[in-house]
This record gives structure tokens, sequence and C-alpha cells, in this order.
């Protein structure tokens, strides 16, 4: 009787601790991620409910050092976010003069 006790709860233990690490270790955590600090810091982090990791990284527009060290932190955090060949990156922004004209004379109701 006893011997059937402690070979279940050693079954459990053993499928406990395994359901832990595989959730544990199927995705990036936000605690996780790290840039490397002569290109930027991480002011904040933030855990949701779903399993998606978002990444917002705000810099100086005008600064071609921030925009070089903007681009050495996409390319570190890719590999540690996932593991396919081209991850999606969404970059805003524009290069040269843009005419608002366009913009300005949408009509406004």
């Amino acid at each position: 009787m006893k011997t059937k006790l402690f070979f279940k709860v050693i079954s459990l233990s053993i499928t406990f601790i395994f359901t832990v690490t595989t959730i544990a270790w199927s995705a990036p955590s936000v605690y996780t991620i790290n840039v490397p600090e002569e290109e930027g810091k991480v002011i904040q982090r933030y855990k949701g409910e779903g399993d998606k990791v978002i990444v917002h990284v705000q810099d100086a527009h005008v600064n071609s050092e921030a925009q070089f060290n903007l681009a050495k932190i996409i390319c570190s955090l890719i590999p540690q976010l996932s593991d396919e060949a081209n991850p999606f990156v969404g970059i805003e922004g524009a290069i040269g003069e843009y005419d608002l004209k366009i913009l300005r004379e949408y009509p406004i109701d």
C-alpha cells in the first residue's frame, strides 16, 4: 500500500515538474529579454495575459547615433524573441521630405 502511494506521489510530482518547465520555456518572457547596455536601456516591462511579446523601443528621431543603436537593439532582440528566419518587425518613420498637403486638406467632420 505504501509503495503504491509512493509511486503515485512521485509520478504526480514528475508530471507537475515537466508541465511547469514546458510552460515556462515555451515562449520568451519579458523578464528574460536583454538589451546591450551600450545601446540602450529597458525602462519598463509588463507581462500581459497572452503569450505574445511586444517590444516598444523609443529613440531620438534626429539623432543618427540613436538610430544606429536602435538597429543594433533590433538585431540583438530578434534571436531572443524568435526562431523564425524572418520575424515581424514594425518600424515607424520616414526618410527625406514628406508632403503633408493631402493630410492638411483632408476634411474633418
